[in-house]
This record gives structure tokens, C-alpha cells and sequence, in this order.
């Protein structure tokens, strides 16, 4: 049986190079500046740590797995259990430096609470804004109805800026309201038609015909579409390859997500270089943002780390009282045919951060990348 004991590890941990940065969990220092990587925790590798983690959490993308076991490792002496460690009232941190040839052992005493990474950049440090440079900088932190409104408020204050950044880092999705709100600022009245998703959801009785149209999704043979929507449809389904075709005995036939001119229609149209910063902890609907956005137009950049990889619209089973699970309930495909879940977005530039950047009053390297590649443009 397995039990929880109480007992977590006394900081967070965050990849970045290939290599795990350690920190105190209030963001105010790296527990050793000149050894900031961290190579074994117990004197077990981290590598160890994180399959021992696999089982507790779905499979996904490597980028998926090695974030959520790092949230899980913070939860020391379950995870000791599980590689029958003692449960010591200290842990021992084995730390390297940037060369990786030198190496530091720290030991710190076992937390009684868990540390708590929240959403970075916070938002105190990171209000949509326009900087000094006339550069134009959109955060959202979330894909909701306060994304909504941020992108109402500050794309008009943007049009005269000679760049944009929108920085979705650490949004975990939610609607894909914005990515319409934020497509209809980007896209040219005489722009064809855009397909940002394309999907089956499993057939099922409890699902209903328009089970997909809480996510913008519908048939190609919908009355809705325009003769220009029903023209790209066309064309783009006889090209289209999925790298996995879903059972049509089990799944619906394929739906589709369009960005549209003139839905809603704006005052002017954003032209001028842009780039989104994003990073592992980007998930499901925020996915659909990235995966929509990248390669439509050549005054669009993705920039950072890779997504995480996730677009299932999943549906919650309670199969005991005490158990509730959630399965995905549609395969989610990019443009390019590529599924969502186990693959995320690559960005266009690979921008890391670096370890510094997850600290409080910190310079922020990949906004500082992000910011330098549009003023060369």
C-alpha cells in the first residue's frame, strides 16, 4: 500500500539546458550560485528520481514527464519511499557548476510544507506594458477571460509599437477564446482562411454530435463555413497526413478550427514583428494558440522551449466513490499532422533560461532574446 509521508524537498527545481536549476522556493536565490545545476538528490541521479516518478502522472512528451516529475519529487519522502531511502530528516543535494566539472554537496533540512511554484514570470513582474524601446509586451498568464480582456485592452495601445511581444510562458490553457480575439488582430482582410486544428472525438454515448464545438471545432460538411472556408477545407484535406489515423468505426469524422478574416473585424491590423514566448508548462488550449500561430505568417516567431503537449478535451469518470479519472475524449492534430498530446510545439528560435531567470528582480534572458530579435528585424 502505498502511504504519503510527510516530508518535502526544501526548494524547486526547473530544466533548462538539458540540466535541472535548483532554488529556494521564494525565488530569491539559487541555492549555490556558483553550483546552480543539480545532479543527484540522495546521492541517487536525478534521472533515477524522475523514472521512479513516472508511474503518478499520464504519458506525454518528455518536456510533460520531466515537469511533472519534478512537481512530484517535491514530495521527498513519498518518492523516498519508492526507492526505499530512509525517510532522514535532512536531504543532500549534490550540485555541479556551469562547466559541469566540478561538483558541490549540499545538505538542507527536510521541509514540513511543500513549496509551491506558482505561474512565472509572476504577474507583479510582468504586466503587459510597452517599454522604452516602443516594443509592445502582452502577458497571458492564462487562457481565460482575463486573457480576453488584456488582449481588448492593450491591442489598440499597441499600433504604433514597432514590435510586439506576447509571452504565454507557464499558461496551462483554458479556452481558446483569446487565440480567436488575438488571430483576428494578426490576420490580413485578404488573408485566406487559417487552419489552426483539426480533430475526431471517439464516438460515445454520452457524447453528442457537437461535442466539438465547445472548442471551435466543426464538420467540414457544416452549412456554416464559407464558400472560402469550404475551398481551403477541401484542399487541405487531400493533403492532409495525420501521423496516426484514428479507427473511423470509433471516431467522429474530422472537425475542423479556422481563423478567419474579418471575425470580428478590427481597426487596423498587426504587422509588425512579433514574438511569443513560450515554454514546457504551455498545455492544451495554449497549445492550440502556439501550434495555430506558428509558421502563418513570416512576422510571427515562436520563441523558448518547447510546449508541453496536450489537446484531448478530456472527460472526468467516477468509477468508485472515492475515485474520479479523466480521459481524453478526441485526437487533436496540428496543421502539420502531428498529434498535440505527446509532441507539444517547437519553437522556431530554441531560446533556455537561464538560471538566474527564475528568480525574483532577475534579468529575464529569453524576453531579453525575445526583445534583441525584433529590433535586427
Amino acid at each position: 500500500m502505498l502511504t504519503n509521508p510527510q516530508g518535502s524537498l526544501p526548494a524547486l527545481i526547473e530544466p533548462t539546458h538539458g540540466r535541472f536549476v535548483v532554488f529556494d522556493p521564494k525565488r530569491k536565490s539559487l541555492i549555490n550560485d556558483e553550483f546552480p545545476f543539480l545532479i543527484k538528490i540522495d546521492d541517487i541521479p536525478m534521472r533515477e528520481w524522475i523514472d521512479i516518478c513516472a508511474p503518478f502522472f499520464p504519458q506525454g512528451s518528455p518536456q510533460f514527464r520531466t515537469r511533472h516529475a519534478l512537481r512530484q519529487i517535491r514530495h521527498l519522502n513519498f518518492c523516498r519511499e519508492q526507492l526505499k531511502l530512509p525517510l532522514s530528516k535532512t536531504v543532500r543535494l549534490t550540485l555541479a557548476n556551469q562547466a559541469n566539472d566540478k561538483t558541490l554537496k549540499v545538505d538542507l533540512p527536510v521541509s514540513k510544507s511543500t513549496p509551491m511554484y506558482g505561474k512565472w514570470p509572476r504577474a507583479e513582474t510582468a504586466d503587459s506594458q510597452i517599454f522604452d524601446n516602443n516594443i509592445g509586451y502582452l502577458r497571458l498568464s492564462s487562457m481565460d477571460e482575463e486573457a480576453e480582456r488584456a488582449i481588448h485592452e492593450w491591442m489598440p495601445k499597441f499600433r504604433d509599437t514597432d514590435g510586439l511581444v506576447i509571452d504565454v510562458r507557464d499558461n496551462g490553457g483554458g479556452s481558446r477564446r483569446p487565440l480567436l480575439d488575438i488571430a483576428s488582430w494578426l490576420i490580413e482582410k485578404t488573408d485566406p482562411p487559417r487552419i489552426a486544428n483539426i480533430a475526431k472525438y471517439r464516438l460515445w454515448e454520452r457524447l453528442n454530435k457537437n461535442h466539438l464545438e465547445a472548442r471551435f471545432m466543426v464538420r467540414a460538411d457544416d452549412p456554416l463555413w464559407t464558400a472560402d472556408e469550404k475551398k481551403v477545407i477541401t484542399a487541405f484535406a487531400k493533403k492532409f497526413k495525420p501521423e496516426w489515423q484514428p479507427d473511423q468505426s470509433k471516431f467522429s469524422d474530422w472537425h475542423y478550427l479556422l481563423l478567419t478574416p474579418n471575425k470580428p473585424s478590427r481597426p487596423y491590423t498587426y504587422n509588425k514583428p512579433v514574438v511569443i514566448l513560450q515554454n514546457s508548462k504551455c498545455f492544451s488550449a495554449t497549445d492550440i494558440f502556439l501550434g495555430a500561430l506558428k509558421g502563418w505568417k513570416p512576422n510571427i516567431t515562436l520563441m523558448g522551449t518547447p510546449s508541453g503537449g496536450g489537446s484531448a478535451r478530456s472527460i472526468r469518470h467516477k468509477i468508485s466513490k472515492t475515485i474520479t479519472v479523466r480521459c481524453a475524449s478526441m485526437a487533436s492534430f496540428q496543421p502539420n499532422g502531428r498529434l498535440y498530446d505527446g509532441n507539444g510545439i517547437a519553437p522556431d528560435v530554441l531560446v533556455h533560461p537561464e538560471p538566474s531567470s527564475f528568480l525574483h528582480d532577475s534579468q529575464d534572458n529569453q524576453l531579453e532574446a525575445a526583445l534583441k530579435f525584433i529590433q535586427s528585424q
